[in-house]
């Protein structure tokens, strides 16, 4: 049985961060979009909101695809279910804003947009990640079977 007043591997504790960092992001993004009467300024762009909707969620899906919840952050599993759950997350997020209590408006667009977030911070991830194999490839010296 494992010493419960040893101290934790310190490999540990940035995925723990990270994981920290992500829950407080995704409810920050939560109680945005779901804030009764919130008012975006627009500025000279039309339409900058769906801007807005695409980074947000471009950058929950790298936050959460980099916790790495399925397996290795980069690896190919990984990144594909997280897309998946966010992709859910994504229309979930945008269909609740249909409810008449939440006072805010559904928009096919706003969903649009946030899945387009999704994707491309997955892409991200996965740019990065194949990245980071092929450095460490390179480090794996050949014939050891490390």
């Amino acid at each position: 049985m494992p010493d419960p007043h040893a101290r934790r591997d310190p490999v540990d504790r940035p995925m723990t961060r990270l994981r920290w960092l992500f829950v407080g992001y995704a409810l920050l993004l939560f109680t945005l979009t779901h804030m009764p009467r919130l008012a975006v300024p627009m500025g000279p762009v039309p339409r900058a909101d769906l801007l807005q909707h695409l980074v947000a969620f471009g950058g929950w899906s790298v936050l959460f695809t980099a916790c790495g919840f399925f397996g290795r952050w980069n690896s190919g599993r990984n990144i594909a279910r997280s897309a998946a759950v966010g992709v859910v997350y994504a229309c979930i997020d945008e269909g609740l804003q249909a409810v008449p209590v939440i006072n805010r408006v559904f928009g096919w667009d706003d969903m649009l947009f946030n899945v387009i977030g999704i994707l491309a911070g997955s892409a991200l991830v996965h740019i990065i990640g194949r990245k980071g194999r092929t450095t460490e490839a390179h480090r794996t010296p050949r014939g050891t079977g490390a």
